[in-house]
């Protein structure tokens, strides 16, 4: 379920960067630029319009980055729990490398026992 996720995470963050440069460039385009010596004159109605804009669009962008940190977050957090799910797991596999290695050993006694047992039942009193 979180591997979808991951898979997509790249292409997110890139997709992120772009927009916030093209929210930059916007930004900058219709502030910074404008000429300000000279007696220049701009339409204020005309400058209304593109800082609102340009607020609106920043706050869209922060609501999309609230969205994705709450993911990452959630994301990360889903790693977390596979990393100590792996590790007990591998725990686990240990413990039965030597659970199994006490058993073989406990059966070659066991048989060797068995054997030995035979034989002296087979010998002549």
């Amino acid at each position: 379920m979180q591997i979808p996720y991951l898979k997509v995470w790249d292409q997110v963050e890139r997709d992120h960067i772009v927009s916030l440069s093209e929210t930059i460039v916007s930004l900058e385009s219709s502030t910074l630029r404008l000429p300000l010596v000279d007696g220049a004159k701009a339409n204020l109605q005309s400058l209304k319009d593109a800082i609102r804009s340009a607020a609106d669009v920043t706050q869209a962008l922060a609501s999309v980055i609230r969205s994705i940190v709450i993911k990452a977050e959630y994301v990360n957090t889903l790693a977390s729990e596979v990393a100590n799910t792996a590790r007990n797991e591998r725990c686990m596999i240990d413990r039965c490398k030597e659970l199994l290695s006490i058993l073989t050993h406990m059966e070659v006694q066991d048989c060797s026992l068995r054997t030995h047992i035979l034989q002296l039942e087979r010998q002549p009193p």
